[in-house]
């Protein structure tokens, strides 16, 4: 217990797991320290999470391990671990990404995949969530953001005064984007006019002036991916494939995009949200 304040090794020595959920421990701290004990953790459930939640909870008193409602991908990292646990009721959801707006709006999750902005995002507007330090997803931005090559060369230096499409302005992968074009090559930021696709994840985020919201019906397009992504099996998927080019990285690299759309009311570039496709 080295390292513990006498009041944290007290709630270990009693194991009092009520006391040490509400304190912040991690849950799979938790059930670490249950199991090296011999015994599985008692029901434990805060009155709202389980009206909220709307999992069936074992009655008080039983022994048996509490549910607890979780939105997942089945990650490389995550596959064995959702294989072999009972503690967790997860969600039917293919794309986490897609219930995003669930987590932080609703609450109707115990424990949730999150991106990280969209996670930082609700914190700043006092959603009562915390953050576990298991990182389930993670990837190299710089292939999704795409330009028309169709339409000629496009450098991050001439995205002034261009209208980029997003999914949503306050996504992870928007934000990754605007960084790298900021901070590795000197773009005014203010200078561009995003388009988005979508309302953000957290209903209280408000847009920047320079935001303007498609007219309904549009989609994000391009869409695109990494140089690895299955193509499409279109004939026009596989010409525009051959015209489209991810903006250039600082290393020099491109990836190639999916579809590009010719519609010249199309905004000109276009950034993916993680974890799923524009749609």
């Amino acid at each position: 217990m080295q390292g513990l304040t006498e009041m944290e090794k007290d709630m270990v020595r009693r194991l009092d797991w009520h006391a040490m959920m509400d304190y912040g421990a991690s849950f799979f701290c938790l059930e670490k320290l249950a199991r090296t004990k011999g015994f599985r953790i008692p029901n434990w459930s805060p009155p709202s999470a389980a009206s909220r939640s709307g999992v069936s909870q074992d009655p008080p008193g039983s022994g048996s391990a509490m549910k607890l409602k979780t939105l997942m991908g089945d990650h490389a990292v995550t596959q064995a671990f959702k294989r072999n646990t009972s503690l967790f009721d997860f969600a039917d959801v293919k794309a986490p990404a897609t219930a995003f707006k669930r987590v932080v709006r609703a609450l109707e999750f115990d424990v949730a995949e999150l991106a990280i902005v969209t996670f930082l995002l609700a914190k700043a507007h006092g959603k009562p969530l915390k953050l576990l330090p298991a990182v389930v997803m993670a990837r190299f931005q710089h292939p999704y953001l795409v330009y028309n090559a169709e339409r000629g060369p496009l450098s991050p230096k001439d995205l002034s005064g261009k209208r980029v499409g997003l999914r949503s302005y306050s996504v992870t992968t928007s934000a990754w984007i605007r960084g790298i074009l900021a901070d590795d090559f000197g773009v005014d930021l203010d200078r561009i006019k995003w388009m988005t696709f979508e309302e953000p994840h957290v209903a209280e985020f408000r847009d920047p002036p320079n935001v303007e919201r498609a007219p309904a019906g549009r989609r994000c397009s391009p869409c695109c991916g990494p140089a690895s992504s299955t193509p499409r099996s279109s004939a026009r998927s596989r010409r525009t494939q051959d015209s489209s080019r991810s903006l250039p990285t600082p290393s020099g690299g491109e990836g190639l995009a999916q579809e590009a759309r010719r519609d010249p009311d199309q905004p000109h570039g276009g950034g993916k949200k993680g974890r799923g496709k524009c749609r």
